[in-house]
């Protein structure tokens, strides 16, 4: 932030001219933002709409719409890289933000670093206790390490606290998981969400 005195030497022009580019620059983040936010997330979404996405959050790290807007359409792509990175930057700044905890530990766990996946997703599990989300991607770093009993009591903490009707299909995949991993069946890749 400009002070006071460098303001007052600076002159009336020159902060008029300050005043003018920050306030468009504030505008161009809010354009950007809302390109991003109506852009669909789907595979065939543009390299354009993409790079529209990720200025738009290196603009704001702080929007928690765009954040979530950004990790899917990367998500999409299948730019875990991206996702990580991004998600480190917002971590940087807002270290609390649980969102940017659990697409950390998403990226990291689809680019195969399951450790580091598996404390991020403990992390955010223990930070939000009624999101189940977390226990399906903790059960996953597990099975992928071949902890085959810590996969199965992180798929059951899922299928005991996801009640939603929407994520009915991931509650069964996860009771598959259980009776594959408790039968003595070898361990195999699990579905990812």
């Amino acid at each position: 932030m400009l002070s006071r005195a460098k303001a007052l030497a600076l002159g009336a022009p020159a902060l008029a001219a300050l005043t003018l580019a920050l306030t468009f620059a504030g505008a161009g983040c809010a354009l950007e933002a809302k390109q991003c936010l109506e852009t669909p997330a789907s595979p065939r979404i543009s390299s354009r709409a993409v790079a529209t996405c990720e200025k738009a959050l290196g603009l704001d790290l702080a929007r928690r719409d765009v954040f979530h807007r950004t990790v899917q359409v990367l998500r999409v792509r299948g730019r875990y890289e991206d996702i990580e990175n991004w998600a480190r930057k917002v971590l940087a700044e807002h270290p609390r933000r649980t969102d940017a905890i659990y697409a950390l530990a998403y990226a990291l766990r689809h680019q195969g670093q399951y450790q580091e996946a598996l404390v991020k997703y403990k992390a955010y599990a223990k930070a939000n206790k009624e999101d189940a989300g977390a226990y399906f991607g903790i059960a996953l770093c597990h099975e992928a390490l071949g902890d085959r009993s810590g996969a199965i009591g992180a798929y059951r903490k899922y299928v005991a606290r996801e009640r939603r009707d929407s994520q009915r299909a991931w509650r069964q995949r996860a009771e598959q998981r259980i009776g594959a991993l408790g039968g003595g069946a070898a361990l195999a890749s699990a579905v990812s969400p």
